[in-house]
């Protein structure tokens, strides 16, 4: 396509169509555009932008000397065309009508907006890569603890309400995190007990230095709530809810109506009350789609069903037991995030880090040091290569977009000069061709913005 002119008027009367806020070309007959103003150039900003009105509209074999209106269903809205004569030139001006229904208007709202989302979710997300590394260096019984936990609990929230508004599912950054458990029930108590009647008593029973599990904030907020709904709706008059938290250890399989609890820690969620319960011929239906034992008329929550699924994609497991007159306890397992153990030292394994964005090499820097990794770090391929000569690596952590070249360029590079160490390449977006083709150079990808407990989890799988 043909490289379009700068904004400049052929004409002193074009130069006002720039401070008209709506898409104008001024075209040759044939439709060759030959000039266009800011509005327009902001209009195609996002997608291809056109050196032909045919692009978009079938002009009509002869234009007479009167404007008309044709229809575009390519864009989705009417252009408004004028023949015209300028300097003995006879030329067309075209106006793109803009609405709500132009598909291009929408494209171009959207990814506005799907812009926007990224950049506030590049903030948070930096946000929680720095408490990520606060956490690992403030015990669990520190008095700032809780307020660390819940300013991630927040960050968190953030980025999954911005990504759910805007659809973007697949987003990296919408993906399971580190959450605080205790702080989600704080959380939760504060908001639910607005919602009770004054005869119904609601308890917390938090056990100190709990562990800390995998997931979605607002997706177990929902599932857990729900819970604390069913058991405000099953009690009549009088009554209690009390929400607990345990850590424990399992070191045998449990069968289950639901399901199988594996060996290993988990952190323990109850919703205890002591309402009607639920009857014994029920007890194995009420996680069916659709079945409900509440007994007043209330249509809220998100159903039991979806609370179970909740929890296992978690890869968690609820039971549940009740007895009719006496009340119900549902009982959730989580997986417990996989404790530092104290005599854990890497200090044998060395990590080079090649990120150009200092705050992030910093973060990651601060990140395996914390878990007793030697580490050095670089911002350039030239810089990685010098480093190189000087130290002996496990592993390189390498951006796949540097300042002087590609990072898997640079990785090509290491492998001719005969280096071998394992290596993560971490980039903006991965896609199936990009793993097939990366698969000769890296042993591992990490999505930016980062997630610091998938990027611990890669490294311990790769050197330990």
């Amino acid at each position: 396509m043909k490289e379009l002119p700068e904004i400049t008027a052929t004409g002193p009367v074009y130069k006002i169509f720039n401070f008209i806020s709506q898409p104008i070309a001024v075209t040759k007959l044939n439709g060759e555009i030959v000039w266009t103003n800011s509005y327009f150039l902001r209009f195609f900003k996002h997608i291809k932008r056109p050196s032909d009105i045919n692009e978009f509209i079938k002009l009509p074999p002869a234009i007479e000397n009167k404007a008309v209106t044709l229809y575009s269903d390519k864009l989705k809205t009417n252009i408004f065309i004028q023949p015209v004569t300028n300097n003995d030139k006879h030329e067309l001006i075209t106006i793109i009508e803009t609405n709500d229904d132009s598909k291009l208007e929408q494209n171009f709202l959207n990814l506005k907006l799907k812009g926007f989302a990224h950049d506030l979710n590049n903030i948070l997300s930096n946000i929680l890569n720095s408490i990520d590394v606060l956490k690992s260096k403030i015990p669990k019984d520190d008095q700032n603890r809780e307020l660390i936990e819940n300013i991630s609990n927040n960050s968190n929230r953030a980025i999954e309400i911005v990504s759910s508004l805007l659809n973007i599912e697949d987003d990296p950054i919408v993906q399971k995190r580190r959450i605080g458990v205790n702080s989600l029930l704080k959380d939760l108590a504060r908001a639910f007990k607005l919602t009770l009647p004054e005869d119904i008593e609601f308890k917390l029973d938090l056990e100190k230095n709990l562990n800390d599990i995998y997931g979605n904030y607002t997706n177990l907020y929902s599932a857990l709530l729900n819970l604390c709904v069913n058991a405000k709706e099953s009690i009549n008059n009088s009554g209690v809810i009390t929400v607990s938290s345990a850590n424990e250890i399992i070191d045998k399989k449990i069968e289950t109506n639901n399901g199988v609890i594996r060996a290993g820690q988990y952190v323990v969620i109850s919703v205890k009350d002591n309402g009607s319960g639920i009857p014994e011929n029920l007890i194995d239906k009420i996680f069916d789609r659709g079945f409900t034992t509440k007994i007043k008329n209330y249509s809220g929550g998100i159903g039991l069903d979806n609370v179970k699924n909740i929890i296992e994609e978690h890869n968690g497991l609820i039971t549940v037991s009740s007895e009719t007159g006496k009340g119900t306890e549902f009982t959730v397992y989580f997986p417990a995030v996989e404790k530092k153990q104290s005599g854990e030292n890497h200090s044998g394994k060395t990590i080079l880090i090649t990120e150009d964005e200092k705050a992030l090499a910093s973060l990651l820097y601060d990140l395996f040091e914390s878990y007793h990794y030697n580490v050095i770090s670089a911002s350039s391929c030239e810089e990685t290569l010098d480093k190189l000569k000087h130290n002996k690596i496990d592993l390189l952590l390498i951006d796949k977009e540097l300042p002087d070249i590609n990072g898997v360029e640079c990785i090509k590079k290491m492998k001719e000069k005969g280096f071998n160490f394992a290596v993560v390449l971490a980039t903006g977006s991965i896609d199936e061709s990009d793993k097939k083709q990366w698969s000769m150079f890296a042993n591992g990808y990490l999505q930016k913005p980062y997630n610091f407990e998938k990027a611990l989890s890669i490294v311990r799988e790769l050197i330990g």
